[in-house]
């Protein structure tokens, strides 16, 4: 694996223009808090829950899916339940989570596989509360499934055919509105935008 110095210096030299000078910086604290928190954690004693899940076959979608399902099943959810905090689920199974403010507002998230302090997740937190759940889940998808990749960056607007970004989306998706709860939804079709307003907020996703 990449020394710390070495994941930031490739995630800079790939996606440098991406990344404003606050956008860097913001990015080396989060990577920094990563390790404090590490560090805190081992030297308190405090284990966190430990889930893996062993893909099989090249339906990608598919693997999004069953790894949503297994996480749910491994923290306790009920088939039509709707996860209330998405971040402390996450923290949970051992990943580091941070929201910082990125001035790129084309960056939903990133997720670095640190050689000390394991999975870690940067969520952009210019963007709405809805979405930060989206774009949490995306990343812990990223964390569990690709955990061959050193470092992942997601742009709001990303290539429909890189497919582990289709399978870190249909994670998200089915992790956070699991599909029991949206055939329980009535007349959908029929909705108007108040109607759909009113699911968002009740879902706690983002109405796009």
């Amino acid at each position: 694996p990449l020394a710390p110095f070495e994941q930031t210096e490739l995630l800079f030299r790939k996606h440098g223009e991406s990344f404003s000078k606050e956008d860097r910086w913001a990015i080396q604290e989060f990577l920094y808090l990563c390790e404090c928190e590490e560090f805190l954690l081992v030297e308190l004693g405090r284990r966190r829950e430990q889930f893996q899940f062993q893909k099989s076959g090249f339906y990608f979608k598919g693997h999004g899916k069953d790894a949503s399902f297994a996480l749910r099943r491994h923290l306790g959810y009920r088939a039509n339940e709707v996860p209330q905090d998405v971040f402390k689920d996450f923290s949970r199974i051992g990943f580091h989570v941070f929201r910082r403010h990125l001035v790129e507002s084309s960056i939903s998230g990133i997720y670095v596989k640190h050689p000390y302090a394991g999975p870690c997740i940067l969520v952009n937190y210019s963007e709405d509360l809805y979405r930060q759940r989206f774009s949490a889940a995306h990343e812990a998808a990223h964390a569990i499934l690709d955990t061959d990749k050193e470092i992942n960056v997601s742009f709001n607007k990303w290539d429909i055919k890189d497919l582990s970004e289709v399978r870190a989306n249909a994670f998200a998706s089915n992790y956070l509105i699991p599909p029991e709860v949206l055939h329980a939804i009535p007349n959908p079709k029929r909705w108007n935008e108040e109607k759909t307003l009113e699911w968002a907020k009740r879902l706690m996703v983002n109405v796009e």
